[in-house]
C-alpha cells in the first residue's frame, strides 16, 4: 500500500520514532520529515513522503527537489530528471534553481546523457552560491568532458576592424616593375568596418583505449562584415571620380558581405602512444571547402603530425609537420604547401606560462602571389591568475615571406609582418559558465610593393568557457 494512504489511515512508525498521521501534519512538517529521511539515508521512505506532498501540490518546489534526491537514492535517475527539471522551471529563486540543476545534471550523467548533463551544469553555474560550488561544478564538468565521446564548442564575436578587405594603407603604388606610382582604387585600399564571427566544432570520439583514440571532427566558420561610414564615403567618392560607368557601378555596389569568408571542413584525428615514455603522437587529415563573398572559392585537403616531448617537469617541446593542397577556381591558383614547426612551453611556479615558437613554410603554385617561402617566429605569455579581475594573455610574432616571381611586383618581393595581441578574459562577469573576452590585435606588413603595405587593428569581443 502507498505511504500516502497509510498516512491517512494511521500513525507512521520510523524505528522508535512515531509520527502523527498525515491529516495532522502540515506541509512544512512533511518537508522536514522528507529531509530527515534523506539525511538518514532512507530515500525510499523520503520518496513516499514527497509523493504525498506532490499529491497535495504538484508545484511544491521543495517537494520536487527532495523527490529528485530520493529518486537518485533509489536508482531512478529518469524520475530525478523529471522532478528536478520541473522544480527548476517553477521558481526564480537562485538557491533551489542551483540544487535542481545539479540534480538534473546528475540524473542525466547516471543515464550517460553526458551532453545534456553538461548543459545543466552550465545552468547550475549561473546560480552557484559560492566559489566552492563553482569549483565543484568545474570538476564535474571536466569529468563529463573527458568521458563524453561528443564535444561541442561554439564561438561568436563582433570586432571593429581597420581593414575589412585586406587592402593597402597607401593610395598609390608602383606596380609590375614600373617606377611610376599608380593610383589605387578605393577598394584596393583598406576599408574599415565591423566583423561578425560565428563558428562551431563538433568532435566525436569513435574509439579509445589505453594506447590510442580516434576522433571525427566537423568544423564550420563564417565571418561577414558591414562597412563603416568612412569606408562607404571613400567608395562613393571613388565612384564619382571614376571615368567609366562600369567602375562607378562596381564601387557603388560594394558591401561588407562581398568580403565574407566561410569554411566547412571534416577531419579525422588519431592519437597513439607508441611507447610508455613518449607522449601520444597526433595524426590528422582534413578536407574542406572555402567560400568568399558567398561564392565557392577553393577546396583543400591537409594532413599533419604532431609530437610532444616532456623535457623537464615544467617544459614541453612540440614538433609538427603539415602538408596541404588547395584547389582554387582557376588551375593557376592550385597550391601545395609544407610547414615545419617547433615550439617550447615553459610553466612557471605561479602557474603562468610562456611559449616560443618558430616555423618554416614552403608554398608552391603557378600563381606568383602564392608561391613563396616564409619564416615565422613568436612568443606568447599567459597569466594563470587574474589581475584586477582580468585573465591576461599576450602575444608577439614576426613573419617574413619571400616571393621569387610576383607578377604584381614585376619580379621578386619580400613581405615583413609584425603582429601583436592582448587578450583579457573578464572573470568577474559570467553567464552560464561563459565569460567575455576582449581582444586587441594589431599587425603591420611592410612590403617591397606599396600595394601590399597593410595595417590591421582589430578590437574583438568573444565568449569563452570558464571551465
Amino acid at each position: 500500500m502507498a505511504l500516502s494512504a497509510l498516512l491517512v489511515c494511521a500513525p507512521m512508525t520510523l524505528g522508535a520514532q512515531v509520527i502523527p498521521d498525515a491529516a495532522t501534519l502540515t506541509a512544512n512538517q512533511m518537508r522536514a520529515l522528507a529531509q530527515d529521511l534523506l539525511r538518514d539515508n532512507r530515500p525510499a521512505a523520503a520518496g513516499d513522503v514527497t509523493a504525498a506532498l506532490l499529491a497535495r501540490d504538484p508545484a511544491d518546489v521543495t517537494a520536487l527537489v527532495f523527490g529528485a534526491q530520493a529518486a537518485l537514492g533509489t536508482n531512478n535517475p529518469a524520475r530525478a530528471v523529471d522532478l528536478a527539471s520541473r522544480a527548476y522551471g517553477l521558481t526564480d529563486d537562485p538557491a533551489p534553481r542551483y540544487v535542481a540543476a545539479r540534480l538534473v545534471a546528475r540524473g542525466h550523467a547516471e543515464q550517460n546523457n553526458d551532453t545534456r548533463a553538461q548543459f545543466w551544469l552550465r545552468r547550475a553555474s549561473q546560480y552557484a552560491p559560492d566559489a566552492a560550488s563553482d569549483q565543484s561544478i568545474a570538476e564535474d564538468y571536466a569529468f563529463l568532458r573527458d568521458r563524453n565521446p561528443l564535444s561541442l564548442s561554439l564561438t561568436f564575436g563582433i570586432s571593429p576592424t581597420s581593414n575589412v578587405n585586406n587592402g593597402s594603407v597607401n593610395d598609390t603604388s608602383a606596380l609590375f616593375g614600373y617606377d611610376v606610382p599608380f593610383d589605387l582604387s578605393p577598394d584596393a585600399q583598406a576599408l574599415s568596418g565591423l566583423a561578425y564571427n560565428i563558428g562551431g566544432t563538433a568532435t566525436y570520439r569513435t574509439q579509445a583505449n589505453a594506447r590510442a583514440a580516434t576522433y571525427l571532427q566537423l568544423q564550420a566558420r563564417h565571418t561577414t562584415y558591414t562597412l563603416s561610414g568612412d569606408a562607404e564615403r571613400s567608395l562613393q567618392d571613388g565612384a564619382r571620380a571614376a571615368r567609366d560607368p562600369e567602375t562607378r557601378d562596381r564601387l557603388l555596389a560594394i558591401t561588407g558581405s562581398d568580403y565574407a569568408f566561410s569554411t566547412l571542413s571534416f577531419g579525422v584525428i588519431h592519437r597513439r602512444k607508441f611507447t610508455d615514455d613518449l607522449r601520444p603522437t597526433t595524426f590528422d587529415l582534413t578536407v574542406g571547402q572555402n567560400w568568399y563573398g558567398g561564392a565557392a572559392y577553393e577546396r583543400f585537403v591537409s594532413a599533419g603530425v604532431r609530437q610532444d616531448f616532456i623535457v623537464s617537469p615544467v617544459d614541453l617541446v612540440t614538433l609538427s609537420f603539415e602538408a596541404e593542397k588547395r584547389i582554387g577556381r582557376d588551375a593557376v591558383d592550385e597550391t601545395i604547401s609544407k610547414s615545419y614547426g617547433i615550439s617550447q612551453r615553459h610553466l612557471f611556479g605561479n602557474g603562468d606560462s610562456v611559449s616560443v615558437f618558430g616555423s618554416l613554410r614552403n608554398s608552391t603554385s603557378d600563381n606568383g602571389e602564392r608561391n613563396y617561402d616564409s619564416v615565422r617566429t613568436g612568443v606568447n605569455y599567459d597569466r594563470a591568475a587574474p589581475f584586477a579581475g582580468l585573465l591576461l594573455g599576450f602575444g608577439l610574432d614576426y613573419e617574413e615571406r619571400s616571393f621569387d616571381k610576383s607578377a604584381i611586383a614585376g619580379g621578386a618581393r619580400v613581405d615583413r609582418t609584425t603582429s601583436a595581441r592582448v587578450a583579457a578574459q573578464i572573470t568577474q562577469i559570467e553567464y552560464y559558465g561563459f565569460q567575455p573576452v576582449l581582444k586587441i590585435e594589431a599587425s603591420r606588413t611592410d612590403s617591397d610593393v606599396g600595394l601590399f603595405d597593410r595595417d590591421y587593428v582589430n578590437l574583438g569581443f568573444d565568449i569563452q568557457s570558464s571551465f
